[in-house]
């Protein structure tokens, strides 16, 4: 849940490209936060490492999109 509020925050705070892409990554990594926090679902060890996984596609993602922003940035000077 930190993390998730960490990169809302991070979002917000900075003017990049890509950053709704960071919003959104944080907004998952919140809610999926939230969901372990309240024992959700409650089958057992195993969705700790399926929500991790799920954060990990998500959060490669806005540097995927970012790396492609940056790189339509015209040159300096």
């Amino acid at each position: 849940m930190v993390a998730g509020v960490f990169r809302i925050v991070a979002a917000w705070s900075t003017y990049a490209p890509g950053r709704g892409w960071v919003n959104f990554d944080g907004v998952v990594t919140l809610v999926l936060g939230l969901m372990i926090w309240a024992r959700w679902p409650v089958s057992g060890l195993w969705v700790i490492g399926l929500f991790i996984g799920i954060d990990l596609i998500i959060a490669g993602w806005p540097q995927v999109m970012t790396a492609m922003a940056v790189r339509r940035l015209p040159a300096p000077g």
